[in-house]
């Protein structure tokens, strides 16, 4: 799968729950493809927040983990605070913002120790 085709199903994705932010991860599968894993997001706050289970953070844990994506209903594409707080070290965090239930271009941001180095 290419780049096109993972931004146009995080889109969808941030679209469908709406007016609730989505969660989610880009995953690299074993013949080295992107795939797109949809989480439930478990927080409760869904509208303002979002959280993994412990079940999908361990599932997480396995796989090849490229980037975690969520969603920013009605605000901005840029990560809060508590979303470069909550980065996985050496992935993708990406932001995808969503106006009036439709979803915008998603941001980019590395998560490093060093430093949170945006893509754009």
């Amino acid at each position: 799968m290419d780049f096109s085709s993972v931004t146009a199903q995080l889109k969808a994705h941030a679209e469908r729950v709406y007016p609730e932010e989505c969660v989610g991860a880009v995953v690299r599968n074993a013949s080295g493809a992107l795939e797109v894993r949809e989480f439930q997001n478990v927080s409760p706050e869904p509208r303002r927040r979002f959280l993994l289970s412990a079940r999908d953070t361990l599932v997480l844990a396995q796989e090849d983990l490229v980037a975690i994506y969520h969603s920013h209903p009605d605000g901005s594409d840029q990560p809060s605070p508590e979303d470069l707080a909550q980065a996985w070290e050496g992935t993708w965090i990406l932001v995808v913002p969503v106006r009036g239930g439709v979803a915008g271009q998603p941001s980019a941001r590395f998560a490093s120790r060093e430093r949170i180095r945006s893509s754009s």
